[in-house]
């Protein structure tokens, strides 16, 4: 799943951390009731 997360940020030109942040952040907005385990 890292592999596609990657490629998805560099075709996006952001870095992958931003990406992953930001992916996080929508699924935590999305689904308030999952507990995310860092």
């Amino acid at each position: 799943m890292r592999e596609v997360a990657e490629f998805l940020a560099m075709l996006r030109g952001e870095s992958y951390e931003r990406f992953a942040e930001q992916t996080t952040a929508n699924f935590a907005r999305l689904f308030p009731l999952a507990h995310l385990q860092r």
